[in-house]
C-alpha cells in the first residue's frame, strides 16, 4: 500500500518536469524580449535565454561579402567569388557563375562573340542573316550576261532592272550557281519598257543576270549584302 502510495504522489512529479522540458515555444512568454530576440542556449550548466543574433554569432558573416550590403555590382560580384563583368580577360565557365547571371540579365556593357553557324543543326549568327545587310547600288561594277560570286559570310539579295530598246518581246533570266532560278518578262513587244528581276544568293555561289530574248539595256542592279 505504502509503494502504491509513493507511485502515485511521484507520478504528477514525472509529468510536470515532461510538460516542462517540452514545452512549445509558441507559449513561451516573451516578458523580457525585445523585437527580433531569439532563444538561444548559453551553455550545458545555464538556461536558455533571449539574445539578439548577430553577423559574428553566424559564423564570422562579413557585411563586405553581404550582396545588399554592397552599392558596387563587380565589388559585391567579387566579393562572393564572382567575374568581374568588366573585365575583358574573364570567362564566363557555368550559368552558376553570378557574372554570367548578370550579363544574360541585359548588361548593356556586355558583348558577346559568336561563330557563324556552319551546321544545319546549329542557329546562324546575326551577321549571316539576309536581315543583316545593307542596300547596294551596283549599277555601275554590274552588267548582264556577266557571273559574279557572293564572297560574303551570308546571303545577298539582288535585284536587276533592264530597259527595253526595241518593239520586241524581252525575257529577263537569274541564274544563281549555274542554274536558272527565275524569267521575267515584258507583256507587249514594245521599246522603253522595264523588266526587272530579283533573287537571293547563298554565301559563295556564283549568280548573275542575262537577257534569254529580245533586247535591253541595263537600268539598275541593287544588291543587299
Amino acid at each position: 500500500m505504502k509503494k502504491l502510495l509513493l507511485v502515485l504522489a511521484a507520478a504528477p512529479l514525472s509529468l510536470s518536469a515532461f510538460a516542462t522540458t517540452y514545452t512549445p515555444l509558441s507559449v513561451l512568454s516573451p516578458f523580457g524580449s525585445l523585437a527580433g530576440q531569439v532563444i538561444a542556449s548559453t551553455g550545458p550548466t545555464t538556461a536558455p535565454a533571449w539574445t539578439t543574433v548577430t553577423l559574428s554569432g553566424l559564423g564570422g558573416l562579413a557585411k563586405a561579402n553581404n550582396l545588399s550590403d554592397v552599392t558596387s555590382t563587380a565589388t559585391a560580384l567579387s566579393n562572393l567569388g564572382g567575374l568581374s563583368t568588366t573585365t575583358a580577360a574573364s570567362t564566363y565557365a557555368t550559368i552558376t557563375n553570378l557574372a554570367l547571371k548578370a550579363a544574360l540579365a541585359g548588361s548593356t556593357s556586355q558583348a558577346f562573340s559568336v561563330a557563324n553557324a556552319t551546321a544545319g543543326t546549329q542557329a546562324e549568327a546575326l551577321g549571316q542573316s539576309l536581315t543583316s545587310g545593307t542596300v547596294q547600288t551596283e549599277t555601275g561594277s554590274r552588267a548582264l550576261s556577266t557571273t559574279y560570286t557572293n564572297s560574303t559570310a551570308h546571303p545577298i539579295f539582288v535585284y536587276a532592272t533592264v530597259i527595253t530598246s526595241s518593239a520586241v518581246a524581252t525575257t529577263l533570266q537569274a541564274t544563281v550557281s549555274g542554274i536558272v532560278i527565275g524569267l521575267s518578262n515584258t507583256s507587249a513587244a514594245q521599246a522603253s519598257i522595264a523588266v526587272a528581276i530579283g533573287f537571293i544568293v547563298p554565301a559563295g555561289a556564283t549568280y548573275g543576270v542575262a537577257l534569254n530574248a529580245g533586247a535591253a539595256t541595263l537600268n539598275n542592279w541593287s544588291e543587299v549584302r
